[in-house]
């Protein structure tokens, strides 16, 4: 049942140290949620990053085997593919509407 939370945990650990890969120290403390994210690429990269993090972290400890691990890496990749989706499709439902 801990596993979403150990992966949450994960990528919340992640994220710090993402975007001081990305942005220096001034520009993160500008960011104020939803209404500055002004660039699609930049949110894209973003998303994918911490999605596909989140369920390695999730499948591998779900799986917990490296048995089958052709269809381990499978569904990663689809789980990854399919919450990119719908992530991009509510920032242009939601996000755009908001930003307009």
């Amino acid at each position: 049942m801990g596993i979403h939370a150990a992966a949450t945990t994960f990528i919340a650990y992640l994220r710090p140290r993402l975007l001081l890969m990305i942005y220096n120290r001034d520009q993160i403390d500008n960011i104020q949620g939803a209404k500055k994210v002004n660039s699609f690429n930049w949110f894209f990269k973003y998303i994918l990053f911490l999605t596909f993090a989140f369920n390695i972290v999730l499948i591998m400890a779900e799986a917990f085997t490296f048995d089958n691990i052709a269809i381990t890496l499978l569904r990663i990749v689809c789980s990854t593919v399919a919450s990119c989706f719908f992530m991009v499709l509510y920032y242009f439902i939601a996000l755009k509407k908001k930003q307009d």
